[in-house]
């Protein structure tokens, strides 16, 4: 009988990769062009792609799994999570690729035998034609794999959090992160993004009052701004710096006026 364990190649490591996608077909490939060669586990959830996203991540090895989006990216990584053989899950977006450097560093990191439950990513971010060094865009720490075993289910609509019970560590190496290749991608995940957060807004109670509007409309956004343009030094990432700042703090007026609408229009 052939050992299944013996056709993995040797430099695979037990590490469940996962992705939540939607059209992705076109980028699959390069996200996955350097870490899956370590990964044993490609797992890929598929939120309604009308595109060859599942097809093109079948070729690459992924198991797809399609899933019926109610706009809660908690569920959908729980859900994920579940389905993952491995205690070890790494996550990575559609926009995102890891660099050989930081496989490297994973092999060694998952190889040692310490007691790390957790380790973060530095990610670099590219927005609309550059690298955005300033302005709290770098190093951009995210939690980015963990054991399953040592840690909380995640929680929030948008912006997910999850809670590792154990010792966690800094990686050296970075990620690459390509959310906003054109300005009409961006405004689309704008759009989708406010809608998320005035949702959550709404599931958590927050309510239409004087108080509420002054901070959400001007003290919000305008102390954000100030924080990450002029503090962080985001004027020194040049025009893309600017837009950051300033779309980052405009999104805190969209989701409330959209909040008002949800409370206040019929359907």
């Amino acid at each position: 009988m052939i050992n299944m364990k013996d056709k993995v190649p040797s430099e695979k490591l037990p590490i469940s990769l996962c992705i939540i996608a939607l059209n992705e077909a076109e980028r699959l490939e390069w996200c996955f062009e350097h870490i899956s060669k370590i990964a044993d586990e490609i797992l890929l959830l598929d939120t309604g792609s009308t595109d060859t996203t599942i097809q093109t991540a079948q070729d690459l090895g992924a198991i797809v799994y399609q899933y019926q989006w109610d706009g809660n990216f908690s569920n959908a990584r729980n859900f994920l999570m579940e389905k993952a053989r491995n205690d070890w899950i790494l996550w990575i977006d559609g926009d995102e690729q890891y660099s050989p450097e930081l496989v490297e560093e994973v092999k060694t990191c998952l190889r040692s035998g310490n007691d790390i439950a957790g380790y973060y990513f530095p990610r670099r971010n590219y927005y609309l034609g550059r690298w955005l060094r300033y302005g709290g865009n770098y190093p951009d720490y995210q939690l980015k794999l963990y054991k399953k075993s040592t840690c909380s289910p995640y929680r929030n609509r948008v912006h997910e959090k999850v809670i590792v019970w154990g010792k966690t560590a800094y990686c050296k190496h970075w990620c690459e992160h390509h959310p906003y290749p054109t300005v009409n991608e961006y405004l689309e995940k704008f759009k989708r993004y406010t809608d998320l957060e005035a949702q959550r807004l709404k599931d958590e109670g927050e309510k239409i009052t004087v108080l509420n509007t002054a901070r959400w409309l001007f003290l919000k956004p305008s102390g954000r701004f100030v924080k990450r343009y002029f503090f962080k030094g985001g004027f020194l990432n040049g025009v893309p710096g600017f837009f950051a700042a300033f779309f980052d703090s405009v999104g805190y007026v969209v989701r409330y006026i959209k909040l008002w609408q949800m409370n206040r229009l019929p359907r």
